[in-house]
């Protein structure tokens, strides 16, 4: 189901339901904050409130699976009595203000199902008390695709990049992948280890930021900041080692990716969702969220290992890796739905 017409571009590939008639697309808007950001959702929950209550009471589908845009079918259920069975997708650790703990307390017993993306999240739901223990489930992301991956993986690298020894961070250009820490740590990385560079595939509204910090550093040719990739994998496959400085993830899918590609991890312990991925340590090299001595510290433990320990790394990780998979996905859900 459409709200915004973010799911366009796909209309070939799936059956979509649009429930707006204008056809503004209002990702291509300019964020402007907190309160643009209320006046979007507003947008969206007062033109989308009608066209869905007429679905779900024609239609009667068996199920409804929220996620992003929950609000607006949960104030629906709220108000009206549907035979559709409501599941609510839980991505990451939410943020428990007021409006949404009590909606959701008020809702418990019309929500069939809560499903979330890793253990984690589901501990912190448990813990909250809002939810039925046994209506709260893990269901992993389907993120690995064979097909897609063995297709892409032999695209060409960047010439520049062809035999050069490097770092690599995949994200958007956002406070949440705090690439400003992990610049100002390559610093003295780059020092350590004069060799190696840091490649940052992504774009966002921070890039102007962190080309300043890259100037102000003097890290102009260390730091390189390659924009947006639709194809990942040849800078996985060539690379040192993935570097994931998140505050937080959900669960963190370029994790995954990596796994694919044989390539080793240093990631943060942000919640929710990497530690769980790497095996508490076990399939990767963990450090504290925004702690520089830390980070340094795993980093060293990377080049320190041998390449047996690095293999059994890359080996847990693959069979970690696994239950992330479009099979897994729908075993899951079928136990869940049925």
């Amino acid at each position: 189901i459409d709200t915004t017409f973010e799911w366009s571009e796909h209309e070939n590939e799936y059956d979509l339901i649009y429930l707006r008639k204008d056809k503004k697309d209002f990702r291509r808007s300019k964020n402007k904050g907190f309160f643009w950001s209320r006046i979007f959702f507003l947008k969206i929950f007062f033109s989308c409130f009608f066209p869905l209550k007429k679905i779900l009471n024609m239609n009667k589908p068996d199920f409804l699976v929220v996620h992003l845009i929950t609000s607006l079918p949960l104030i629906l259920y709220y108000l009206f009595p549907f035979k559709t069975k409501l599941i609510l997708r839980i991505s990451g650790e939410p943020n428990l203000n007021f409006f949404r703990k009590i909606l959701w307390q008020r809702l418990s017993k019309k929500i069939a199902a809560i499903t979330c993306p890793s253990q984690q999240t589901k501990n912190f739901l448990v813990d909250k008390k809002i939810f039925d223990v046994d209506k709260v489930h893990v269901l992993y992301d389907p993120i690995i695709d064979f097909k897609l991956f063995c297709d892409l993986r032999n695209d060409e690298l960047d010439q520049d990049l062809l035999h050069k020894k490097y770092f690599l961070s995949v994200g958007r250009l956002t406070k949440q992948k705090n690439f400003s820490f992990l610049i100002s740590c390559f610093k003295e990385l780059s020092e350590l280890y004069p060799n190696y560079k840091l490649v940052i595939i992504g774009e966002g509204e921070e890039r102007e930021k962190l080309e300043k910090l890259i100037f102000k550093m003097n890290l102009e040719n260390k730091v390189l900041l390659r924009g947006f990739k639709s194809n990942v994998f040849p800078y996985m496959k060539n690379c040192i080692c993935l570097i994931l400085s998140s505050l937080y993830e959900n669960p963190g899918h370029v994790l995954i990716e990596a796994s694919l590609s044989n390539c080793p991890i240093i990631s943060s312990d942000c919640p929710t969702g990497p530690a769980e991925i790497l095996n508490n340590g076990k399939a990767g090299y963990i450090f504290r969220v925004n702690d520089k001595k830390d980070f340094i510290q795993k980093v060293e433990n990377f080049f320190r290992q041998s390449e047996i320990e690095k293999s059994r790394k890359k080996i847990f990780l693959k069979k970690n890796s696994i239950k992330y998979t479009l099979f897994r996905h729908y075993n899951s859900l079928s136990k869940i739905i049925c």
